[in-house]
């Protein structure tokens, strides 16, 4: 179908480099005339963009936050304190989640780590002030992990800081800061950020999944435990687990540049074999071609069923592939048939993603007044009684990828919009959604 606006392609061509450097891996024109428009000229750069490896990753201690936040962790663990952790509702919370529950059950399998996952439709994104309220008014867990959210949550540090009684939380997140200098986040002494877009922040990367910056911090852990803790833990243990931030990294759309590229590459390499008894499970039932597994495979085929029950009912159904709910001290303990029903129960409700997605996406492309707008105004911003706000989301980046325009899209609800915005690579949504925040109850991005 034809979109009915006007083409322009632009052809990059940057001819003022020195390709002797990329000869000495590789002869492919294309491949040179990629490599330099992306400015990547060098051998260090050249040799590190075609084998990208694990000594291309940045020191985690670089992470503003991370030395308390071990800390903090450590203490946790070695007291034997009740920890709970909140994850977001798709794949990347999802991920994060299991990453952390997984690894701190394998640190020490007697300690009581719990988690939960808000319901996208009846509470809505980040962590909020009624889930503390409820497990302090308990007084049953000392310390909340907070994965892919955390880091704009104004309303919650302001509580949690206003009473020595509450539980510290730590947050391991990537989402844009709302405001605030790296010494405001420094003052809270029970709230710890982890997060590398921090205002002030030295991480050389900036662009890591929330699953990316929980695996640093795991990283960080091990890095301090004492050498009992780290006989739990095989040597290559990150590179067993990195093809879940993998999967997270492509789900969440992050650039495939930089640390995310070695991280992909790794978890490509051994997802076919996964250590994750779920995901492997996953992997030998839905994809074809396991021995040339790429980041389509990934973002078409493994993180939409990841996403879909967040997407539709509850992101629970997504994380129980993951981590292991009936036994908690081990992973080998879900049967097959299990993780069939797990997997069967994906399936049917991508399905029923797939046909909203649909029914939304063509209402909208057949209605005339949107495409003038969209021709008019080079962006497109919408709201429905009818549509489902769990789906409105890929639906913005369907018609992002048409048209090129950023794409806003709102579910109504009586006074209320909640809404799921997509943009293409040359404007900055966020920025300009900053600019309008007075308008929002809240909002976030990455």
């Amino acid at each position: 179908m034809s979109s009915g606006i006007e083409k322009n392609w632009i052809s990059i061509q940057k001819n003022d480099f020195d390709d002797s450097n990329i000869k000495k891996y590789s002869s492919n024109k294309i491949l040179t005339q990629l490599l330099a428009n992306r400015g990547i000229t060098s051998r260090e750069q050249v040799f590190s963009y075609l084998y990208p490896s694990f000594k291309d990753l940045n020191d985690p201690c670089l992470l503003p936050g991370i030395q308390d936040a071990v800390s903090r962790i450590k203490c946790s663990i070695e007291e034997n304190e009740n920890i709970i952790i909140f994850g977001d509702y798709d794949t990347d919370g999802i991920i994060s989640t299991a990453m952390m529950y997984n690894f701190l059950k394998k640190v020490k399998s007697s300690i009581n780590v719990d988690y939960y996952i808000p319901d996208r439709f009846e509470e809505g994104y980040d962590i909020n002030v009624d889930f503390i309220w409820k497990i302090s008014s308990v007084k049953k867990y000392s310390l909340v992990i907070c994965v892919d959210c955390g880091t704009n949550a104004s309303e919650v540090i302001d509580f949690i800081e206003s009473d020595v009684n509450n539980p510290d939380i730590v947050v391991c997140d990537h989402h844009e800061p709302s405001g605030g200098s790296l010494e405001e986040f420094k003052k809270y002494s029970k709230y710890i950020i982890v997060n590398p877009k921090l205002p002030g922040s030295s991480y050389p990367y900036k662009f890591l999944s929330a699953a990316g910056v929980t695996f640093k911090v795991i990283h960080a852990i091990l890095k301090n435990l004492d050498d009992e803790r780290k006989k739990s833990f095989s040597r290559q243990y990150l590179n067993e687990i990195i093809d879940m931030a993998a999967v997270s990294t492509v789900a969440d759309l992050m650039p495939l540049t930089g640390e995310n590229r070695v991280i992909v590459k790794a978890g490509l390499k051994i997802i076919k074999n996964s250590k994750n008894p779920g995901l492997l499970k996953m992997v030998n039932k839905i994809i074809q071609e396991k021995s040339k597994i790429s980041a389509y495979d990934i973002g078409f085929i493994i993180a939409p069923r990841l996403n879909a029950a967040g997407r539709i009912e509850h992101a629970e159904k997504g994380l129980d592939l993951l981590i292991d709910k009936q036994a908690k001290y081990t992973l080998q303990t879900l049967s097959s048939n299990r993780f069939d029903k797990i997997l069967d129960e994906l399936g049917e409700l991508n399905i029923k993603r797939q046909k909203i997605q649909k029914n939304i996406l063509s209402e909208i492309l057949e209605n005339a007044e949107y495409k003038n707008k969209i021709k008019k105004y080079r962006v497109l911003i919408a709201k429905s009684e009818k549509w489902n706000e769990g789906v409105i989301g890929v639906v913005a980046a369907d018609i992002v990828k048409k048209y090129n325009v950023p794409v806003i899209l709102f579910k109504q609800n009586g006074n209320n919009l909640k809404g799921s915005g997509r943009s293409n690579g040359s404007f900055d949504l966020y920025s300009s959604l900053c600019q309008l925040k007075k308008y929002f109850t809240k909002f976030g991005g990455h």
